[in-house]
């Protein structure tokens, strides 16, 4: 890992359901604390029946300064908290946001997880790339969450670089992702570990 990192802080967020040992999250905050960055990874109110403006809140103060040396990083319904932080008026600006398995708000509200649907709602995607220097999409081919055109327009709208996994599923553990050396590398730079996944591509 270089001495100097790209980012001196980062922020993890989960999804629905919470902290799992072995979910790549879990991997990307140990390898960021020994990379010397200042890591977030909160345990946010209720995981499995989370409510918005209790995650907010808990983000807000467990994390209470994001500037350009901050990345930002969520998976899942993260992704969406993460997207709603962002519109607070005390955020001026981050550095990176790395968005990894979004889900889209149709397919949210039509499962039997559609109490987390004011998750989805609301958004502003324009503050969100006025504050951003840099946006990350990752997305799989065949993420029942959401299509790959719905991940395209997102990224477009978003003004976001996208890397599209093939046969990845989630995202998640259940899928494989135990660690995700591409996210490290985008936080800390170049690194020595190679992926266990392949089969991806960015555009």
């Amino acid at each position: 890992m270089p001495s100097h990192p790209p980012y001196t802080r980062i922020g993890i967020v989960y999804g629905h359901g919470g902290f799992y040992e072995n979910h790549w999250q879990t991997w990307l905050a140990r390898e960021c604390e020994k990379a010397g960055l200042e890591t977030h990874y909160p345990d946010l109110p209720e995981p499995k029946k989370p409510i918005l403006a209790e995650w907010i809140d808990a983000l807000k103060k467990d994390m209470p300064v994001v500037d350009d040396k901050t990345a930002l990083v969520g998976h899942s319904l993260g992704c969406a908290a993460i997207l709603h932080w962002l519109k607070s008026p005390t955020i001026k600006t981050v550095g990176s946001v790395i968005l990894v398995g979004p889900a889209a708000e149709g397919n949210v509200a039509q499962s039997k997880l559609s109490f987390l649907t004011p998750f989805h709602q609301n958004l502003d995607l324009q503050v969100v790339r006025k504050k951003a220097k840099q946006i990350e999409l990752f997305a799989s081919d065949e993420d029942i969450w959401m299509s790959l055109d719905d991940s395209k327009k997102l990224a477009q709208e978003l003004g976001a670089r996208l890397h599209v996994f093939h046969n990845a599923g989630h995202l998640s553990i259940n899928h494989g992702y135990t660690s995700f050396p591409e996210v490290l590398e985008l936080i800390v730079g170049k690194t020595n570990e190679k992926a266990n996944q392949s089969g991806n591509e960015s555009h």
